[in-house]
């Protein structure tokens, strides 16, 4: 997936899936910020196969439109910075290469590569608690 969107057209005929999820991610300043349910997903996809999550694109009653992240780098430190924190997240998987910058129509958005978790670091889960804090994806 992470790479595929190469145009405005393929943004339209996107589909969540229990592997592909799409966030808004603006922040309450409009300039880029990780929406709190991103952890969620983040555990739900690397407890069974992986998957992708492209930021800065919503959904709306038409299908799905990009609202672009105006500062990127805010929200990729950010998105390193929580992941790098064992009292929000139990593992990075991520690398650089998983975390890849788009632009179209002078618009940035993230495609977040969240690969499958290897057994011995299973389960994936959030704020330092496994215990109701580990999630898997739930087909839409």
């Amino acid at each position: 997936m992470i790479g595929e969107i190469k145009t405005i057209e393929d943004i339209q005929y996107l589909s969540e899936a229990v592997d592909f999820e799409c966030k808004q991610a603006k922040g309450a300043d409009g300039q880029g910020e990780l929406p709190g349910d991103f952890w969620k997903t983040y555990s739900a996809m690397a407890n069974t196969k992986g998957g992708v999550i492209a930021l800065g694109i919503k959904e709306n009653t038409r299908g799905f439109e990009l609202v672009g992240i105006p500062n990127i780098n805010r929200i990729k430190k950010q998105l390193f910075d929580i992941l790098n924190n064992p009292n929000k997240v139990s593992v990075n998987l991520l690398t650089d290469k998983d975390v890849q910058v788009k632009t179209l129509e002078a618009r940035n958005f993230l495609l977040v590569q969240i690969p499958m978790a290897k057994r011995q670091k299973q389960p994936v889960y959030i704020n330092n608690n496994p215990m109701g804090n580990t999630y898997i994806p739930v087909p839409k």
